[in-house]
């Protein structure tokens, strides 16, 4: 309880959790959003269509999780530019989430 598996000196070891490894940033919105730098969870509640516009604009290694948390097929998540896993939209299910990872191009699901 309260540790990661980590590495240290080449080989997995079990470690307290520093403030990095803790996930920081939970966002609920029932709006169109787009993802700021320091966001990392991003919840979509919404009764009429949402989008998530990831902004390719950011850091290389970016990561957000995105999650659907409605009962209804209603977020989307688009890019600025680029594609997101070789296309520009993608729709999330009720209670769905995706793992996105920018890599200084393209967004790719994880």
């Amino acid at each position: 309880t309260g540790q990661v598996l980590t590495v240290a000196g080449g080989l997995p070891v079990w470690a307290n959790a520093g403030a990095s490894s803790l996930l920081l940033s939970v966002l609920t919105t029932n709006v169109s959003y787009k993802p700021l730098s320091t966001d990392q969870l991003i919840l979509f509640n919404a009764s009429v269509a949402v989008t998530a516009t990831l902004n390719s604009a950011l850091s290389k290694g970016t990561n957000y999780i995105i999650k659907n948390t409605s009962t209804q097929s209603n977020v989307y998540v688009v890019t600025t530019s680029g594609l997101l896993d070789y296309q520009t939209a993608i729709g999330l299910l009720p209670l769905d989430s995706i793992d996105v990872d920018y890599d200084g191009t393209n967004w790719w699901i994880t």
